[in-house]
């Protein structure tokens, strides 16, 4: 029986496991892709895949049924979670190469750029020895503080043995070289050849075998608990990120005996869930009185967390869990005492108490009695204020979640309790808007100097990975570029150029994630304020291979910091952006102008209710109105469908009474009366409808009303106006003289002070095709998005407001001819003219028409 569209080799309902046995076909880079989508998609039904060749069944059957054995001994322990994956925001770029090419230098004792560098210390009489070169890179703090899956700490987890390989440093627990084997990372696994090519198979009973298998599960386990950290608000991610790092450890598990294989260790507690954006204390809060208080230190701490590690049994697991909690606990409670607001209301509460007990030994006079009055007032106002603060910070829903990076991995404190940070913070935080996630906006612009009203997550999650970033500590995030030239980016573009930039790779318009339609970059940088030039690889909707990744990555351009200072990021586009310059110097933002009006369209909610077609009774209905979708809009051109909209505001029919301030019955009841056929038709999708937002739906406004019914300007649509959908795969902007409404995902621009047709022309020419591509965005498969923001920041020319523009009306109203007669009529000459003209407008000169031209 198929497991979603799949087929299963063995499947075990009760062990929620799938096991796949692989042939010589899996080898292939296709079949490889395919069983990833295969596995992936069998993890999110919440099964969890262990994968075998078909050469250990043959070969090794005894531990490959060991293997199923440690499962299902985990699964049954509950060391093992049971899975119902939830998708991840954090989904990480597969093979993203050089995402660990850094060197820490507060680990290193000189200066490196490659690890060639490094290998030529290394050696008895050289900087390092191998030993020592071990231990510098076991002592890497690695964090993903959006861990999702853990797909870039497992990454981590086979780049740094391959590393270990490449520095030749790679040894069994008696010092001896792997120096026969060759270990390299293809597709995120850990490949071992011998010197013939061929490919490592673990056999017990083969000495140099058993050899290299424990080495390759030391090694890993030494990477697992010392050096991979990972924090995830989402439960179930946090379990599949533990999950594929045991799996990660127990692909090298080995025979200790004829009978008997390795104990796996608990390597869960590096992996932590909890908001990693919220956090009660600063990572600067004082620890010392709390250590001086507290009969704990932190290397008693570490000790725990490390004897938790190596737990033999359940009992002694358990009863390090409790004193890590008590350890931790003791520290907030002191911690939380040392909070500056708790000592200041501890020392005003004092001075209150002492006002006010004290005895006097005369009367005060009138004056003094005033002066008493107005302190013991002011005091008491004061405490009051603070114990709301400190209330409303302790009763908050969103320190619920919260996670205590001050003291929840005690491997980045030192002795004296101060938190010290991670060597490299890696990851792909999530790009979700604000509004959408569970944060208090007030609170994150308190806490996070990046914080813009519009940003999304993912902006806090840059300044969170630097709070806790060692000094000359390694970034390397992979995340959207929108923060390149929005607005709302402003702020972390100036937070992040005041580090040292070493690497920005960017993807213009290529999909780097099959469902994701932002373009996306990877950025390397260090936590140091010294700035130099950097290197930039850009990709630019050619189509992406590793093989293209790889050679761009060896010709990057070198850039100097001081480009990072720019009001946008475009670093390839220096002469477009003087271009833009000179015609900001003479030109407003359609945003600054005053009687130009940019509304959306109308959200119903539940489109198949409210629009309908010439089969539905309704549709001659006086309530029914034409409509524009996006798709219905062309360049200079609108198409008719044969659909109209039911348009019921709220409170319909009584939409005009100011005092109704909620859904009212009698309203319902007079629709009902007055548009029976109207109503009846709503009332067939009424579960429908009741079940929209929910928290207006029924409250704010009837069940039978619009979503969004543009209450405060929907007359405007029976006004002309500048049409346009928020997405399309043309440039395309129409005039509508005909009172169409609009979906929400369309905008329209009103003006009573302008020629519409003029606006059309500019709106529809190359300097506004021009200018949006240094302001605006588009999706990963270049289609372009036109925002309200962004169409607010194009640039009208000031000479439109003074001087004859009717010119490119005439030639407006000759291409809407031209279209009327036959939609693929030439009209290139036409819009020709038009950028003549409007060039003109702007008093651009040859040269700058030129640039503006080769730009698109």
């Amino acid at each position: 029986k198929p497991l979603d569209n799949y087929i299963a080799d063995f499947f075990c309902y009760e062990l929620k496991l799938v096991i796949e046995i692989d042939g010589e076909s899996h080898d292939w880079e296709e079949t490889q892709q395919k069983d990833f989508k295969k596995e992936s998609r069998l993890n999110e039904l919440g099964l969890n895949v262990l994968r075998f060749p078909d050469s250990d069944i043959f070969k090794h059957l005894d531990a490959t049924l060991e293997t199923i054995r440690q499962y299902i001994i985990g699964f049954e322990n509950g060391d093992l979670f049971e899975l119902q994956y939830e998708e991840s925001p954090l989904n990480l770029l597969s093979g993203n190469p050089g995402i660990l090419e850094t060197h820490p230098q507060p680990l290193s004792r000189g200066e490196f750029k490659s690890l060639d560098d490094v290998y030529e210390q290394i050696g008895d009489d050289r900087l390092f020895t191998r030993q020592q070169a071990n231990e510098i890179v076991n002592s890497l703090k690695i964090c993903d503080p959006a861990v999702g899956s853990g797909h870039f700490l497992v990454s981590a987890l086979n780049e740094m043995i391959a590393v270990k390989n490449d520095l030749k440093i790679l040894q069994d627990r008696d010092g001896k070289r792997l120096k026969e084997y060759q270990v390299v990372v293809v597709n995120d696994e850990l490949i071992v050849t011998d010197e013939e090519g061929e490919l490592f198979d673990y056999n017990p009973n083969s000495k140099e075998r058993q050899r290299i298998q424990e080495t390759l599960f030391h090694e890993k386990q030494t990477i697992i608990e010392n050096c991979l950290f990972g924090v995830d608000i989402n439960p179930n991610s946090v379990k599949i990120c533990r999950l594929r790092l045991w799996i990660e450890l127990l692909k090298n598990a080995y025979y200790k005996n004829a009978t008997e294989l390795e104990t796996l260790p608990n390597i869960d507690i590096n992996i932590k869930c909890g908001n990693s954006l919220v956090s009660r204390f600063d990572i600067d809060a004082d620890l010392k009185q709390a250590l001086k208080k507290s009969k704990w230190s932190i290397d008693s701490y570490r000790v725990a967390v490390d004897t938790y590690r190596n737990a033999q049994n359940k009992e002694q697991k358990r009863e390090m869990e409790r004193l890590i909690d008590d350890i931790k606990s003791d520290f907030r409670s002191e911690i939380s005492l040392n909070d500056p607001k708790v000592k200041r209301l501890r020392k005003l509460s004092g001075e209150l108490f002492q006002l006010t007990n004290q005895g006097q030994l005369f009367e005060m006079s009138k004056k003094e009695k005033t002066a008493w009055n107005k302190k013991v007032k002011k005091l008491t106002e004061q405490t009051n204020k603070l114990e709301a603060e400190i209330e409303e910070i302790k009763g908050n829903k969103i320190f619920v979640d919260a996670f205590e990076w001050r003291f929840e991995f005690p491997e980045v404190l030192n002795d004296d309790g101060d938190f010290v940070g991670f060597d490299i913070v890696i990851g792909n935080p999530p790009y979700i808007q604000q509004r959408k996630s569970k944060g208090n906006t007030k609170l994150l612009s308190k806490w996070y100097n990046v914080y813009s009203g519009t940003a999304d997550l993912s902006v806090f999650f840059f300044e969170r990975a630097f709070s806790i970033l060692r000094n000359n500590g390694q970034f390397a995030f992979i995340s959207t570029n929108k923060f390149f030239s929005t607005e709302y980016g402003k702020p972390l573009r100036n937070y992040l150029s005041e580090y040292r930039f070493h690497e920005l790779v960017n993807f213009e318009l290529v999909p780097i994630f099959d469902e994701a339609l932002v373009s996306s970059t990877i950025l390397h940088l260090a936590k140091t304020n010294v700035t130099d030039s950097f290197k930039l690889v850009e990709f630019k909707s050619e189509p992406i291979n590793q093989k293209i990744f790889n050679e761009k990555l060896i010709e990057p351009k070198l850039l100097d910091h001081s480009v990072l200072q720019s009001s946008s990021w475009m670093f390839s586009k220096v002469k477009e952006q003087g271009v833009l310059e000179k015609i900001r110097s003479s030109s407003t933002k359609i945003g600054d102008i005053s009687h130009i009006q940019i509304k959306r369209g109308i959200t119903t909610g539940y489109d198949k209710a409210f629009i309908v077609d010439t089969e539905n009774e309704v549709f001659n209905s006086p309530l029914s109105k034409p409509f524009l979708r996006g798709k219905d809009i062309h360049q200079f051109q609108i198409t008719q469908n044969n659909l109209r909209l039911l348009f019921i505001p709220w409170h319909f029919p009584h939409e005009n009474d100011d005092t109704i301030l909620g859904a009212r019955q009698e309203c319902e009841y007079d629709f009902e009366k007055n548009y029976p056929s109207e109503f009846a038709h709503l009332l067939s999708f009424k579960p429908e409808l009741s079940n929209r937002n929910k928290s207006e739906t029924g409250i704010r406004y009837e069940w039978y009303a619009l979503q969004r019914c543009a209450a405060s300007y929907y007359r405007l649509f029976d006004e002309e106006k500048i049409v346009w959908g928020l997405i399309s795969g043309d440039w395309d902007f129409a005039l509508d003289q005909e009172k169409h409404l609009l979906t929400s995902a369309s905008f329209f621009l009103t003006t009573n002070d302008l020629s519409l047709k003029t606006l059309l022309g500019i709106f529809n020419s190359s300097v506004f095709r021009f200018q949006f591509s240094l302001v605006g965005e588009k999706t990963a498969g270049g289609a372009y998005v036109f925002k309200k923001t962004t169409i607010e920041k194009l640039l009208l020319p000031e000479s439109l407001f003074v001087e004859d523009s009717s010119e490119i009306a005439a030639i407006v109203s000759q291409i809407q001819s031209l279209k009327k007669s036959g939609s693929n009529a030439d009209i290139s000459e036409l819009k020709s003219q038009i950028d003549h003209l409007v060039y003109q407008l702007y008093d651009l000169t040859k040269e700058e028409i030129e640039i503006i031209e080769s730009a698109l």
